[in-house]
């Protein structure tokens, strides 16, 4: 895979599940400041929200969840955060200013969703989360959760999902930790493409270069598929499915210490940060966040276990100059008329 941050053999997460829904209403921990747009969040496993600033590494606690259990992270159209609860499923919008804990959608097609499959996503003014339902056999859902909170199932079948992301023209790209698919099994994973109008699911890349299942999707400005598994990126190529290696590093900042990648985002400069662990051991670990520049340099963020237990990282977004909700409102608008217009 060229240059990769190299991690223990072991993937086993071990999730924290306590509390409920309820208390995410109520407990959200003071913050310290607003986020700050350019910044990073990170989401962690014991349900710390907390912010870096990625100029000089520093860490600020902004909120907290009772079952954060390896969420993803997103921006809605507002710019405030959204996240899932690891116990109940439920989509939860954090405020970002007051870190207050909002519950968007919960139950129905998201109820009985896997602590460990909790992919979120935005696309215009929906938002759009994976569903693991564990009673054999396993089942994975895309819901799409529309401005109202109501949901709308997009697709089911016999996949694991762990993440999701949208591409240019809609299409939804979902990584999977197995999956079956045309009576083919696909043991190892990989990721699936999944047609936003009809449902219907086809797999862009599987196996390869990916040296375990793939647990993080990012869309690059270029179309590029940017996947993490547990031993580093990979990326993929949208139309053919071939994967290839980033361009290693010319320098590796020797504070990194890692064994488990959990998250990933890119910087919008052709790089990206990773949340990492050391040390893991029993159901925390210390960690960090790294940045990786292919070609460039690999360095340090944050101290070296400057967090506990980080699942995954997100470049704060501003909130909508004024008049935007107008100009997202007409997006939305034509969005949903190029749905209505197309073919069935």
């Amino acid at each position: 895979m060229g240059w990769c941050l190299r991690v223990a053999a072991s993937r086993s997460f071990h999730f924290l599940v306590s509390g409920g829904l309820a208390w995410a209403l109520v407990g959200a921990a003071a913050r310290a400041e607003p986020l700050v747009p350019g910044d990073l969040l990170v989401v962690t496993d014991l349900g710390q929200l907390v912010s870096v600033d990625p100029a000089t590494g520093d860490t600020t606690p902004f909120g907290s969840l009772p079952n954060a259990a390896g969420s993803r992270l997103a921006f809605d159209a507002a710019g405030d955060v959204l996240v899932r609860d690891g116990a109940t499923g439920a989509l939860l919008r954090v405020d970002a200013d007051s870190a207050e804990v909002t519950p968007i959608a919960e139950g129905d097609f998201l109820a009985g969703s896997s602590a460990i499959a909790v992919g979120v996503a935005r696309d215009g003014a929906d938002v759009l989360v994976t569903a693991e339902i564990v009673a054999p056999p396993s089942v994975g859902r895309v819901v799409r959760v529309d401005a109202a909170g109501d949901q709308h199932l997009v697709s089911e079948g016999t996949y694991r999902p762990t993440a999701i992301a949208v591409e240019a023209d809609g299409s939804i790209l979902v990584t999977s930790r197995s999956f079956v698919l045309d009576a083919v099994t696909y043991p190892d994973g990989g990721l699936l493409r999944i047609d936003p109008d009809t449902g219907d699911e086809s797999v862009v890349t599987s196996g390869q270069l990916l040296e375990a299942e793939p647990i993080d999707v990012e869309v690059l400005s270029n179309g590029t598929i940017a996947l993490l598994d547990a031993a580093g990126v990979v990326l993929v190529d949208p139309v053919t499915g071939v994967q290839s290696s980033p361009p290693p590093p010319t320098s590796v900042d020797p504070d990194i210490d890692v064994d488990l990648l959990t998250g990933f985002t890119t910087d919008g400069a052709g790089g990206y940060f990773l949340t990492a662990g050391h040390d893991v051991v029993s159901q925390t670990y210390p960690g960090s966040v790294i940045r990786v520049v292919p070609g460039g340099a690999a360095s340090s963020t944050t101290e070296p276990s400057a967090l506990t237990s980080p699942v995954d990282v997100a470049v704060v977004v501003p909130a909508p100059e004024p008049g935007a909700p107008w100009l997202l409102a007409v997006g939305a608008a034509l969005l949903v008329s190029r749905r209505c217009l197309a073919p069935s």
